[in-house]
């Protein structure tokens, strides 16, 4: 679950930070380095926004995973914790 949140959030986080950084660039006609701490800050903004947004069930889940005993496991991988989380609350539990 950790590989996967991380591979999809840093996809959605650095893709739309140099997409939106490049597109700034491109439609003011400057280099992408010159495009200043405003646009970056925004940039990395949406990113992040991004990142925890469409990232966030899959740390649930992970973290679900992380804290069941070793004992008496109550999950048994990443799709049957996500399914018993789902039982448990909906997407509210998400």
């Amino acid at each position: 679950p950790h590989m996967c949140r991380n591979v999809a959030g840093g996809f959605f986080h650095f893709g739309s930070f140099e997409y939106l950084r490049r597109e700034y660039a491109r439609r003011k006609g400057v280099p992408v380095t010159e495009v200043g701490l405003t646009v970056n800050m925004l940039a990395g903004s949406v990113g992040g926004f991004l990142y925890w947004s469409l990232t966030y069930p899959v740390d649930v889940v992970k973290s679900a995973m992380q804290g069941d005993s070793l004992e008496n496991k109550k999950y048994n991988g990443m799709t049957d914790t996500f399914s018993k989380l789902w039982k448990e609350g909906g997407a509210m539990r998400f």
